[in-house]
């Protein structure tokens, strides 16, 4: 089934998130959060066919990417994060629309069980389990976290935000 990602259901309010695993990957759905969008990630390492799937049943219609993945945002607008826009300014954006019990993320499992399904997480829920990894793992401040889980994953993003809100350093590498 198709992920209800906003409020109002606008097919502009989603957008994909197709980069490495590196800093900039949580800085991509952080900004797109910030704008009141719901962002799905998508997997580098994933064939270019299982993301187009994901994307058309997200109704993605613009893709963050950095140039060189240009061409896998498809016939989606391709946002590339490592360039600014060539004469021209930053668009105005909304106030963020997105509460904290609205999709922020929408993740696609493996389909192990059949056809891969996109889970949509709110806020609330993403931090609360970034607060029980951070708990139970007693990360803070002092801690260096290296993290090597897919950041299309649950796994990888929670990672980010238990490091983030525990104030430690985070290692991502590709």
């Amino acid at each position: 089934s198709t992920p209800t990602a906003h409020p109002g259901g606008t097919a502009e309010a989603i957008v994909g998130v197709l980069l490495p695993n590196s800093v900039f990957y949580p800085i991509a759905w952080l900004a797109a959060l910030a704008a009141g969008r719901t962002a799905v990630l998508l997997d580098r390492n994933n064939s270019p066919a299982r993301n187009h799937a994901f994307m058309v049943d997200a109704r993605i219609t613009a893709v963050l990417v950095q140039r060189e993945d240009a061409e896998l945002a498809g016939s989606r607008a391709a946002i590339l994060v490592d360039e600014p826009p060539a004469g021209a300014a930053l668009p105005d954006f909304p106030a963020p629309t997105l509460g904290p019990d609205d999709p922020a993320l929408v993740i696609y499992t493996a389909g192990s069980t059949g056809q891969p399904k996109g889970v949509a997480l709110s806020q609330r829920a993403l931090l609360n389990r970034a607060r029980d990894l951070a708990s139970s793992l007693h990360i803070h401040k002092g801690d260096v976290v290296l993290s090597l889980i897919p950041p299309s994953l649950l796994g990888g993003v929670v990672h980010v935000l238990a490091s983030m809100l525990s104030g430690a350093t985070l290692v991502k590498l590709d």
